[in-house]
């Protein structure tokens, strides 16, 4: 699909995950390190001001409250400079597209707003290409319902629609078209829980520390040299979070025997691979970057309705 623009606006949509930042063409790891001197051996580096913003060189530790410092500021700036690097445009206004997380959303939406709309126009610097841009708009939407929303009206029955990130899992209930909000929930058992658990288990049984990147590549595409034993203990973990997943959605009333299951997000690709019953009513959603195009088709139905 092309890129969306509304008149003289480019659209551009990020989910800000606590895992990877995603926007329509890019996807990357959520670390961001500010540094004061030039980094001449980092390979992914943003300048912005007097700084060096460099990129997923670590992973972020969870937050609920992304505002509370200024490190998805800086991803954002990132997420900006890499979109606009593959969309060839150097300097743009924006309608920026953004969400939160289904239970958050109310809350802290307008504080996001503001945090992302701190200054209007921006430069920067990525890969020898100076950018530039004003922000004229930044609409927040909610996470998980943008990227379902052009479905909905087929979705006869009961769904439930879990959403997976790094840090949270996002559920919502459909219930003949219609989302029932009093069984929709957020719970802070993301993936990154799965691999501290498997972290933790291979520490006690073999005393070894194993790398989190390792764990995230084995548990996601099923590649690794690791010993047999290591990749045991890895499976076993992985089938309890799936387990544990499951065990979260039923008391909030999800029955698989009746009821319909769309995983989608990071982490779709683990239940995928460690549900343990047959998953003739389970659809997964592969496209780790369908959040932030839902947020460009809502912002770019947002701009046209304003205009009736």
């Amino acid at each position: 699909m092309e890129n969306i623009k509304f008149k003289d606006y480019e659209i551009i949509g990020i989910d800000h995950g606590f895992g990877n930042i995603k926007t329509r063409n890019t996807t990357f790891r959520a670390g961001i390190t500010v540094s004061d001197a030039e980094n001449d051996i980092a390979p992914d580096v943003v300048k912005y001001k007097d700084k060096y913003l460099i990129i997923g060189e670590n992973h972020k530790s969870f937050e609920s409250d992304k505002v509370i410092n200024d490190d998805y500021y800086y991803l954002t700036i990132a997420a900006l400079a890499k979109e606009m690097r593959i969309r060839k445009i150097r300097s743009a206004k924006l309608v920026l597209a953004v969400g939160l997380p289904l239970m958050w959303a109310q809350e802290q939406r307008e504080v996001f707003r503001n945090y992302l709309m701190r200054e209007k126009e921006l430069e920067f610097e990525y890969k020898g290409i100076s950018y530039s841009v004003t922000i004229e708009r930044v609409l927040v939407f909610t996470q998980g319902y943008v990227a379902i929303m052009e479905r909905i009206g087929e979705l006869d029955g009961i769904y439930y629609v879990a959403d997976i990130g790094n840090g949270t899992i996002n559920v919502m209930n459909i219930n003949d078209h219609r989302i029932n909000s009093s069984k929709c929930f957020t719970d802070q058992i993301g993936v990154r829980k799965c691999i501290e658990s498997i972290q933790n288990e291979i520490a006690n049984k073999m005393q070894k520390d194993i790398p989190y990147d390792i764990c995230e590549e084995y548990l996601i595409k099923g590649t690794t040299t690791l010993p047999e034993r290591i990749q045991t203990t890895m499976d076993e973990t992985a089938c309890r979070y799936v387990s544990s997943i499951i065990g979260k959605l039923k008391e909030h009333g999800y029955d698989p025997d009746y009821m319909k299951l769309i995983c989608m997000g990071g982490g779709s690709g683990i239940v995928k691979r460690y549900l343990r019953f047959p998953d003739t009513n389970v659809e997964y959603m592969d496209d780790i970057r369908a959040t932030a195009k839902g947020y460009e088709q809502f912002a770019l139905a947002v701009l046209r309705k304003e205009m009736k």
